[in-house]
């Protein structure tokens, strides 16, 4: 293989590298406002910002209320009742 071929299969290689990554890379998405970490807090940042493009960093799609646990595990309430439900949550 002589040098030019090599340089030409090295700059084949680079292109199809940087090319998949343009086509592979997360895409930037806008909001009015992050909050990160859904809960207490959070949620009531959620609850309180209608109108707005609010995203939420958080990993479940939905946080219980800390004492409201006791309750769902003894049965005496359903998670419905206590969860706030995130529509937009990374």
């Amino acid at each position: 293989m002589k040098r030019r071929d090599f340089l030409k299969f090295v700059a084949a290689i680079a292109a199809g590298a940087v090319g998949g990554y343009l086509l592979t890379r997360p895409r930037i998405r806008k909001a009015d406002v992050v909050v990160v970490g859904g809960g207490l807090a959070g949620s009531t940042i959620v609850k309180n910002l209608k109108g707005l493009d609010v995203v939420v960093i958080e990993r479940g799609e939905y946080y219980v209320v800390g004492p409201a646990k006791e309750d769902i595990v003894l049965g005496l309430a359903q998670p419905g009742e206590y969860a706030t439900r995130f529509e937009k949550y990374i």
